[in-house]
């Protein structure tokens, strides 16, 4: 059964046609901008291997995997189809330390190094602002 958010989603879609794909691709690609400003940059090859993959997951490539609803197609995000209203489309980042800096490690790694590192939240903080992210690219798709 699907959510109030994906029946709201889908309402949009049908009523609004290619105004819908362009508003969810100006949210989708907010979305991406906010977590790769997020990210914290050493030699900048975290926040440069952000991704979207359509529909699946190649589970060696997943750092950090946030599905949505609905996204778009762009330059700036490769690997997206240009129109994929109501497919599941997943942000990854292939590095291997990735999830560390998303949630932080308090530990000795496999190396005996010690850390003690908080969370960023790249992702996290960005997906709490998705609803108003997207009510915003909504408003602007309707004029």
């Amino acid at each position: 059964m699907a959510s109030p958010f994906e029946l709201k989603l889908n309402d949009f879609a049908r009523k609004a046609g290619d105004r819908a794909n362009a508003a969810v691709r100006e949210a989708m690609l907010e979305f991406s901008a906010r977590v790769k400003v997020r990210t914290p940059v050493d030699t900048g090859r975290l926040r440069g291997a952000w991704n979207f993959e359509a529909t699946t997951v190649d589970a060696s490539n997943i750092g950090i995997a946030i599905a949505a609803a609905a996204a778009f197609g762009s330059d700036a995000a490769p690997g997206l189809p240009e129109t994929v209203i109501g497919t599941k489309i997943y942000l990854t980042n292939p590095m291997p330390y990735a999830r560390r800096i998303e949630f932080g490690f308090h530990g000795t790694d496999s190396l005996g190094r010690y850390y003690n590192n908080a969370p960023v939240g790249m992702v996290g903080l960005t997906v709490l602002e998705f609803r108003g992210i997207l009510d915003e690219s909504v408003r602007s798709a309707r004029g």
